[in-house]
């Protein structure tokens, strides 16, 4: 369902941060398991990515792919009254983020019983 949000200038600016950061469109390309002209469309605004792609990418940038979504939603076109949980939402995902991997615990898994032999 969240494919469907993803706009061609939030793909764009996803691939521009990666680009940024030192990526190269081939190596976006090979993260997505998609051919260069894919992610050159996507930078040229007429491919969309997927949910998938994104969490690829963000894998390759070491981010959370939903801070990596959120950064790309353009807060110029915003209400200027939401400017402001616009901010909130953004600073709260990425303090989820940055302590999302640290608090994360395993649970042991239970031994069991182990029959003996007669």
């Amino acid at each position: 369902m969240l494919d469907r949000l993803i706009t061609t200038k939030m793909s764009a600016k996803i691939v521009a941060t990666a680009l940024k950061r030192g990526s190269t469109v081939d190596e976006i390309a090979q993260q997505i398991k998609a051919p260069s002209s894919f992610a050159r469309g996507v930078q040229a605004k007429q491919q969309v990515l997927t949910m998938k792609d994104i969490r690829a990418i963000a894998k390759q940038l070491s981010e959370s792919p939903y801070v990596l979504l959120f950064n790309s939603i353009p807060a110029s076109e915003m209400k200027p009254e939401l400017k402001e949980l616009f901010a909130s939402t953004r600073s709260v995902l990425e303090a989820s983020a940055a302590c999302g991997t640290t608090t994360r615990s395993t649970t042991a898994k239970k031994r069991r019983n182990r029959s003996r032999a007669a």
